[in-house]
């Protein structure tokens, strides 16, 4: 399973992760967002900040102009627009297939 994440990604260890996915536009993508349930709430929400900040700073340097997130979690919702992001009134839903 580890060779399906990205090759960038942040960690608070024993907190949180999300993850960096780069695409050959101008926009990247931050997905997997989890944390550790075991962690007190300030703990995980400090850390959602640092690491928001820091997937902001790390697609900033890799050259892309915008960073979205697609979700349903009105916590990661919160979570962005803390961090001057913009939320739309759509809901989504993921479709994939795994290519054999």
């Amino acid at each position: 399973m580890l060779q399906l994440l990205p090759r960038h990604g942040l960690i608070v260890p024993d907190v949180a992760v999300a993850f960096l996915y780069q695409t050959d536009s101008k926009i990247a993508f931050v997905d997997g967002f989890m944390s550790n349930p075991d962690a007190s709430m300030d703990d995980r929400l400090s850390a959602f900040d640092a690491i928001t900040e820091g997937l902001e700073v790390l697609a900033r340097r890799l050259g892309f102009k915008h960073i979205w997130v697609f979700t349903t979690r009105k916590g990661v919702v919160a979570q962005a627009e803390r961090h001057g992001w913009k939320a739309d009134d759509k809901s989504y839903l993921f479709v994939g297939k795994e290519l054999t």
